[in-house]
């Protein structure tokens, strides 16, 4: 309720209601300075105070986030935002996701991001040698390479990828919020109960931020692989380092314990299918 009652300030005060951009900046100040706020809801009550503001600025009736110069101007919030949360580091994260993407900006803009990231004061040293990653091009993976995915599953079972060499493992990111995911589940869960005693592994690393929705949603579709949950969303602690900027993302790793392919189409039975045989008789 708390984002609706900002939002609605927002779109009203860019529709032309002065009150509501007063309105809306007081709140803003408000929810920074109360101890009781949850960081999250800060940070959303800063970004869209300050991409209403600039709309004002500029003469605009809406700042779309998801349109080029909606989006850097969306940064810029994020950026403002750092002042106002106790929890920086996430909002570094979800800056540096965007630097990764380079969702609807150039490749000059994203570069210039990532110098910001690297020089800015209050970014730590991860945050900084993150940003240094992106302007050098290292890539967070490797096709060909090794990757550590180890977690304790929701449902107690100790997942370490790397001891599951000699077997052919799928990892899918996904969330319960993404309609593509939920999508392809029926396609995976067919792949997996035909080839798991075949030596087929999946593992699902979730991204959703209600683990209750969660459990409930594995328990009606009888999703039997292990999944990891962190409540983190986007700055989930797996799919973070990876570089995960969208879902659903599939990884196939080889029985070496390497990456081999990234995003086969999750829909394809055949496919999977015919990629599970190919690598498992390697």
């Amino acid at each position: 309720m708390q984002g609706f009652i900002t939002i609605a300030l927002g779109k009203g005060a860019l529709a032309g209601k002065p009150n509501y951009a007063t309105e809306l900046q007081l709140r803003a100040r408000a929810l920074a300075t109360n101890d009781a706020i949850p960081d999250q809801l800060k940070q959303h009550a800063c970004v869209v105070n300050y991409m209403t503001q600039w709309g004002l600025r500029n003469g605009k009736v809406e700042v779309n986030e998801v349109a080029p110069e909606g989006r850097v101007v969306w940064v810029d919030g994020l950026f403002a935002a750092i002042d106002v949360v106790k929890d920086e580091e996430s909002v570094f994260k979800g800056i540096l996701l965007q630097a990764r993407s380079g969702f609807k900006m150039t490749a000059e803009q994203t570069q210039a991001l990532a110098e910001r990231i690297r020089d800015h004061p209050q970014a730590s040293a991860w945050a900084k040698a993150d940003a240094a990653k992106i302007l050098s091009k290292t890539p967070p993976y490797e096709i060909g390479k090794p990757v550590e995915i180890a977690f304790t599953a929701m449902d107690g079972r100790e997942v370490d990828v790397s001891k599951f060499k000699g077997k052919v493992v799928f990892v899918v990111f996904w969330a319960t919020w993404c309609g593509p995911c939920v999508g392809e589940i029926p396609n995976l869960k067919a792949v997996y109960d035909e080839y798991h005693e075949k030596g087929l592994e999946f593992v699902g690393i979730s991204l959703d931020e209600d683990k209750d929705d969660l459990e409930r949603f594995l328990k009606k579709q009888r999703i039997e692989w292990p999944q990891y949950f962190d409540g983190q969303v986007w700055n989930n602690k797996i799919s973070f380092p990876y570089g995960i900027t969208a879902v659903p993302e599939l990884w196939v790793i080889d029985k070496k314990g390497n990456l081999r392919i990234r995003n086969p189409n999750h829909d394809d039975h055949d496919g999977l299918a015919a990629i599970f045989l190919t690598l498992s008789a390697e």
